[in-house]
């Protein structure tokens, strides 16, 4: 995800040496680490306006060297921080279309063809006095013009609000109803032609349908990112409690089935003993392939030490939770940890070398895979869940995206969404709210059902039955400091409120 700046200022009135141009030096510093192959700045004067443009480039696709800002002979100027994966360089293929328009109308025709991540921030230097930051709505174009522009623009499909009359219930994930395995394979089409990779290609490569084809080669070695925090407020319980919540017998299980021993007492998180769980799955499916499972440690001390950059990030979210969510990503997306060859042997130091990680951001909000949903039927039936799934979708380019993209981006890494594609999305809008989740059906079975269908499907029989947790209290990123407890996950950061 390359990174863009802009800044309109009038030219009589020059900035202070002391406050603005040192808020634009910091935006241009922060730019550079989403896009670190290349940057370039493009200055124009428009009557009474000064105008400067500033793009970094992360180069993924293509041969040739391709430098942001894009700019003709016409006086056009593009900053590009989106995706829209032709071969070549996608900044240029969508300049070029660009250069054909001849009006606002055809411009926005042009924009709202694109599919990409719902994307339009770049970056944040945390809160400054010199200027208030929002987070930009994906529904409508912003644009500065002396012309009004149509706000017209590409918008997710509404949620299919049919109310189910005494739907069939059943059981057993092997033998679901002859609607809910229809629409499971046509969920598993729909990922793999998925714009950002399909998931389902990556785990299963031997799987095929008609509608996908390989993505990547499976002598391609995939790394998965396991990030574990040393959280000072949960090793006080270490010798109490189940600190990591999880039942006891569920706990004596994962011991049971991997190297337990091997991991070090104070990153045994919940997530960690999931994932080797799953490692495990992944290696019986697809043993040809290199599965490199990267052990991120994240010290108390080395947390500290990156807070102040990760909030700074992440502004202008900042909330508990928006915390505890960008340091895990944070950390993830670094990619430095370590690996073992099998699950006894020693561990090595290792950094991961890829450029692209898949997020499966959308398949909770779109495939109903929280608790609260539970709590919302019972409450008041099948119209709630559709409400909320509503909710949940609309809420995602401001509430998740920004932020995420914000943090991944900062190491030079691209963030793609597999079951965010329009086309996905669009499907699994229109489906009946019966057949994304059931939560009739007990925990762990009737969220996300639909998904657990796919992974029964696919082979990934550990996967199906898991049930959600949150990825900071998987990873123990949540309220770190002694004495957090309490604190709610909407409190804001600095907020002495309860």
């Amino acid at each position: 995800m390359c990174g863009i700046l802009f800044c309109l200022e009038e030219a009589a009135q020059a900035p202070d040496a002391n406050s603005w141009s040192q808020v634009f030096a910091d935006l241009q510093e922060a730019n550079t680490a989403r896009g670190p192959d290349a940057q370039d700045t493009v200055c124009k004067s428009f009557d009474a306006y000064k105008l400067t443009f500033f793009g970094a480039e992360l180069r993924l696709r293509g041969d040739g060297y391709i430098a942001q800002p894009h700019r003709d002979l016409q006086g056009n100027v593009l900053c590009w921080n989106g995706e829209v994966l032709p071969e070549e360089n996608d900044g240029t293929e969508l300049f070029s279309a660009l250069q054909q328009t001849r009006s606002p109308e055809e411009i926005r025709d042009v924009l709202s063809s694109v599919e990409g991540p719902l994307i339009l921030t770049s970056v944040s230097v945390g809160s400054r006095p010199e200027y208030s930051l929002d987070e930009l709505s994906t529904q409508e174009f912003f644009f500065i013009d002396l012309a009004a522009l149509a706000t017209h623009n590409a918008r997710l499909p509404p949620v299919n609000r049919t109310i189910p009359i005494d739907p069939p219930q059943f059981a057993d994930l092997d033998s679901p109803p002859e609607h809910l395995s229809a629409a499971a394979d046509e969920l598993i089409g729909h990922l793999g032609d998925s714009p950002y990779y399909s998931a389902v290609e990556l785990i299963v490569p031997c799987w095929r349908s008609s509608r996908t084809g390989t993505h990547v080669d499976p002598a391609e070695p995939i790394d998965l990112l396991n990030v574990a925090f040393e959280n000072p407020r949960k090793l006080r319980f270490k010798d109490g409690g189940n600190e990591n919540n999880i039942p006891r017998r569920e706990k004596q299980k994962q011991k049971d089935t991997i190297a337990f021993s091997s991991i070090d007492a104070n990153y045994d998180v919940p997530d960690r003993l999931t994932g080797l769980q799953e490692l495990e799955e992944l290696r019986r499916l697809s043993p040809n392939r290199t599965w490199n499972f990267v052990e991120i440690n994240v010290p108390y001390d080395e947390y500290q030490a990156a807070r102040s950059t990760i909030e700074n990030m992440m502004f202008p979210c900042r909330t508990v939770m928006d915390l505890s969510l960008a340091a895990a990503l944070y950390f993830a997306a670094r990619g430095t940890g370590q690996v073992r060859d099998s699950a006894t042997a020693d561990p090595r130091l290792y950094q991961s070398p890829a450029k692209v990680l898949l997020n499966g951001l959308g398949s909770d909000e779109l495939l109903g895979g929280y608790g609260r949903f539970h709590t919302r039927f019972k409450g008041a039936g099948w119209q709630a869940i559709i409400d909320e799934l509503q909710l949940e979708i609309d809420r995602i380019p401001t509430r998740n995206l920004g932020r995420d993209d914000r943090i991944i981006s900062c190491h030079g890494k691209e963030t793609r969404h597999p079951f965010l594609s329009l086309s996905l999305v669009a499907y699994l809008s229109q489906l009946p709210v019966h057949t994304k989740l059931d939560p009739r059906m007990e925990a762990g079975v009737g969220e996300k059902v639909l998904l657990r269908v796919v992974a029964r499907k696919l082979g990934l029989l550990e996967a199906s039955i898991r049930k959600k947790r949150a990825m900071q209290f998987g990873s123990h990123s949540a309220r770190m400091t002694p004495g957090d407890e309490y604190r709610k996950g909407d409190l804001l950061l600095g907020s002495s409120k309860e």
